[in-house]
């Protein structure tokens, strides 16, 4: 009977060979035999089994890379199926102008100047998008709470220009509630 291993990992976290114990030896040695008869009447083994499932998924990858593309649109007119694509295309995300500046990523130099571009990317931003959507959760608690002086503390921590429109998000959502 051959000499049967286990890996087994040590207190300081190396992994060692250990012999296995005989029931586990001759558990391994019944296994290796089931093995061997069932070679013996498919006429295959493990390498051979893989080199086909190999050659299968090149076959396979190969196919699928010819293939031309799936249209999703397949069967519509195609006037209908353009205006989709031209909808798709539209609503793709696009990269953001209003990139926030990373030292590591964008060359920024000193950190008074990431200082100043990060606020002025963030200005950028609220003129675009309007005040941050935590924000507006924020404010939406505010108003449930109906604390008026907690609701006047919020409002003046911001700057004028997103003030305001805080002022009219709170007063389209009093209307609401």
């Amino acid at each position: 009977m051959s000499m049967h291993l286990l890996r087994q990992r040590t207190q300081n976290g190396q992994i060692e060979a250990v012999p296995a114990s005989p029931e586990v030896a001759a558990k391994w040695a019944a296994r290796r035999a089931s093995w061997r008869a069932e070679k013996a009447r498919a006429g295959t083994d493990w390498r051979g089994i893989l080199l086909f499932r190999r050659a299968v998924f090149d076959a396979v990858i190969a196919r699928a890379r010819r293939a031309a593309p799936v249209d999703q649109y397949d069967g519509l007119s195609s006037t209908f199926a353009a205006a989709c694509r031209a909808a798709d295309w539209e609503a793709k995300p696009r990269s953001d102008p209003d990139r926030i500046p990373i030292i590591a990523h964008h060359g920024v130099s000193s950190a008074a100047r990431l200082q100043a571009e990060h606020e002025q990317a963030i200005a950028r931003r609220r003129e675009r998008y309007g005040p941050a959507a935590s924000t507006l959760m924020t404010l939406d608690y505010l108003l449930k709470e109906d604390d008026q002086q907690k609701l006047q503390d919020f409002i003046t921590e911001h700057p004028p220009s997103e003030a305001k429109e805080i002022i009219a998000y709170a007063k389209g959502r009093k209307q609401c509630l």
